[in-house]
């Protein structure tokens, strides 16, 4: 192998490696999240996490909890494409999956026979 060969070749390992990967979550109920660029994850089995801040001026330091995300990427359904409340969307569409919804609304409203 050449010397530039092999420039190329570390050059493609270092830098184009980093440029396409993805961290990504998987819940056990299988929703996915990605983490966006820079994001921090923390995972513990502790009910409570801290982050810890020290002011160098003062020497104080400073605890605060991060919360719990539930974030998770969208998912598109069979039916986000439909007329809402049409007879296809009626028997395509599955109702109380996030929680109770304006969809659900036309559910109940539109289709009383699904």
């Amino acid at each position: 192998m050449s010397r530039i060969s092999i420039v190329y070749f570390l050059f493609a390992v270092l830098f184009c490696g980093n440029a396409v990967s993805q961290t990504k979550i998987y819940y056990e109920n299988g929703d996915v999240y990605t983490l966006s660029v820079n994001e921090r994850v923390f995972v513990s089995n502790q009910p409570n996490v801290y982050v810890r801040t020290t002011y160098e001026s003062t020497g104080h330091i400073h605890f605060r909890a991060i919360n719990e995300i539930d974030r998770v990427d969208y998912q598109p359904q069979p039916w986000d494409y439909m007329t809402p409340a049409s007879p296809e969307w009626c028997a395509t569409y599955e109702p109380y999956t996030s929680g109770y919804t304006w969809d659900d609304q036309l559910y109940e409203r539109y289709c009383p026979d699904s």
